[in-house]
């Protein structure tokens, strides 16, 4: 990011925390099909930096469809070091302090190596193990029937059992909820719980 004042006009400004910010967005399919879709995006979509403003770079986009592609994070004690990675790319205080404390017990600080000797290693492992089975459990069997499912005598259940993207009931923050929904999915919105036209819902179907 360049260094000085932010434009007054011109842009639409979102301040960021973070080092690295994804922008997920949705190209609607109209009276102009898909090709109408893609070529919207295409001609209006533009990512440069602040510094190449008056002069914009052409854009480049790379066609995934039919791509394998693994969003998948590791379900084994790698894990461990994609967190690291993640501390480390990131300013210090971007997490919340109870849990970059949580990360800092197990050995993943800021501008420090993460180094687990193998009885760590193994401790990690066991550890990755339980919590992979735990959140293949409650996404696959949510416990919370009288709000995750939509009948009481089929398996269609929504991934916002409480209609909140951010897991809220109450006062409570539903941790199985939470658990289950960022187990399968890759991000989330408030769009993704809200209804009309611009919302969808989200169901999964367990055989």
């Amino acid at each position: 990011m360049k260094a000085g004042p932010v434009p007054e006009r011109g842009f639409h400004v979102v301040p960021t925390d973070t080092n690295m910010r994804w922008v997920l967005a949705r190209a609607f399919v109209t009276d102009g099909g898909l090709e109408g879709a893609v070529a919207g995006v295409k001609a209006g979509m533009k990512v440069y930096l602040l510094s190449e403003a008056a002069d914009p770079p052409e854009e480049t986009f790379v066609k995934l469809s039919g791509k394998p592609m693994n969003t998948i994070h590791a379900n084994d004690v790698t894990f461990y070091e994609e967190l690291s990675a993640v501390v480390q790319n990131e300013p210090a205080d971007v997490l919340p302090t109870e849990l970059t404390g949580l990360l800092a017990s197990i050995g993943i600080k800021k501008d420090q190596p993460f180094a687990p000797d193998q009885r760590w290693k193994n401790i990690l492992a066991d550890a990755a193990a339980v919590g992979n089975a735990t959140a293949r459990a409650i996404s696959f069997r949510p416990r919370n029937r009288d709000k995750a499912y939509f009948y009481p005598v089929r398996e269609w259940y929504s991934g916002f059992s409480g209609g909140s993207h951010e897991f809220m009931d109450n006062g409570e923050l539903v941790l199985d909820d939470r658990t289950m929904f960022h187990y399968f999915a890759t991000g989330v919105t408030p769009a993704m719980a809200a209804p009309g036209r611009y919302g969808f819902g989200l169901c999964v179907h367990r055989a």
